[in-house]
């Protein structure tokens, strides 16, 4: 009798470990929903040269510098670009990276805060700035790649050619928005 009794209760725990088994396998219901959202990459060059510092721009009836409408502006434009990567190129004697491509846009907004002339020099230099937008996005491998230049005057290091690098950005797929800044006097 003995044995009789050990084998059902063998069998009534393989039977209640089997249905443990079933019952947590993980199961299929429906397909997984995915959610796509429209991601471009954006790069800001901002012109950090000494001609930034005129103050010549109007804020909330303020005379203030350029690179103050600047910084205020960006902050509002980051907002809006939910989804979007951006990083961040500072330039004046030279292109600097500031930031890579990101969608941490409270951090780009707190280097945005940060920026000081002193930074990049006195300089302009737009043809290094759009050839280190070119390389960034080349090494992120970046589909839509936009740039926003901002600067208030013309290139005057002629390290690189603006017109040269405008060209190869072309080639590269990459489209560039230039915003220029200043006041007639």
């Amino acid at each position: 009798a003995l044995p009789r009794l050990f084998l059902i209760l063998l069998l009534n725990l393989l039977v209640w470990a089997l249905l443990v088994v079933a019952a947590a396998r993980p199961v299929w219901v429906e397909k997984p929903i995915e959610r796509q959202q429209p991601v471009r990459d954006l790069m800001l060059a901002i012109d950090l040269s000494d001609s930034m510092r005129t103050i010549d721009m109007l804020e909330q009836g303020k005379a203030v510098n350029r690179l103050s409408i600047v910084k205020s502006r960006l902050n509002q434009f980051i907002e809006a670009r939910a989804g979007d990567r951006m990083g961040l190129i500072l330039f004046a004697d030279h292109a600097y990276l500031m930031s890579p491509l990101t969608s941490d846009w409270r951090t780009l907004q707190s280097f945005i805060d940060e920026l000081d002339f002193s930074m990049a020099g006195y300089l302009t230099s737009i043809g290094e700035a759009i050839g280190l937008s070119i390389k960034r996005f080349r090494d992120e491998g970046s589909r839509q790649k936009l740039l926003i230049l901002l600067s208030d005057g013309r290139d005057t290091v002629g390290t690189v050619s603006p017109l040269a690098a405008a060209t190869l950005a072309a080639q590269h797929q990459m489209r560039i928005y230039t915003i220029g800044l200043g006041a007639e006097v």
